[in-house]
């Protein structure tokens, strides 16, 4: 409508739908609903949920947000979205990552782990695939046992200056001496672990075939011995 002449027109927008960017529509602001939810608490009290937002291509973002701890599952939650993953976004807050939770999953994208994480259970990223990297915040006190279990090709990088004070068989006692692990590379047939000081190790407690190869090398770096 015009302010001096009250000339008033009208024009047809055509609704091609929302165009969703960071969970926020470009063209009208709204925030993005989530496609699915789930109460993944350790008490099933809604403290930590997690969301899946639909991303172009048929492929979806799963955001964990909230405080605490994680149930622990014999599969996970997210299994029937597994191959549609995109990335995998864990909040700041939330202290633990159950077991099983993303366990058989192959996504496209990374796994973003905050420093309020302190510790995963057993199988929780287990047959995981995927990103090529898995970053572990310094802050990891507790690994269960098989965390990453036929994650084959999967670079695990420690953030902290040692390992964490409760291990699961990841390492197991025949790997104890890796002090200050950088690294640790896992294969189809075994672990390695690149310690601090540039040297890779191959780690007993996981060789399918233990014949040691000396002119094997793990992301470039020559495998000195076995562990």
């Amino acid at each position: 409508t015009c302010s001096r002449c009250d000339y008033t027109t009208y024009e047809e927008i055509v609704a091609n739908g929302h165009d969703y960017t960071n969970k926020i529509c470009v063209t009208c602001g709204e925030k993005q609903p989530p496609s699915y939810s789930w109460d993944i608490s350790a008490n099933g009290d809604g403290s930590v949920m997690a969301y899946s937002y639909a991303l172009t291509g048929g492929k979806y973002l799963i955001e964990l947000v909230g405080s605490g701890n994680t149930k622990d599952y014999s599969s996970s939650p997210f299994y029937s979205l597994s191959s549609k993953i995109d990335d995998i976004v864990i909040g700041d807050g939330i202290t633990s990552l159950g077991n099983s939770l993303f366990k058989n999953l192959n996504i496209h994208g990374g796994v973003y782990i905050p420093d309020s994480v302190s510790s995963i259970g057993t199988y929780t990223f287990s047959a995981f695939s995927g990103p090529k990297t898995i970053s572990l915040p310094a802050g990891i006190t507790s690994i269960g046992n098989f965390a990453f279990y036929g994650s084959q090709n999967l670079i695990i990088i420690l953030q902290g200056d040692k390992l964490p004070s409760s291990l699961g068989s990841i390492w197991d006692y025949n790997c104890g001496h890796y002090l200050n692990p950088q690294e640790v590379v896992t294969t189809e047939d075994a672990i390695y672990v690149i310690d601090r000081n540039g040297k890779a190790w191959l780690a007993k407690c996981y060789v399918n075939e233990p014949e040691f190869v000396a002119e094997k090398t793990v992301n470039g770096v020559p495998v000195t011995g076995i562990g």
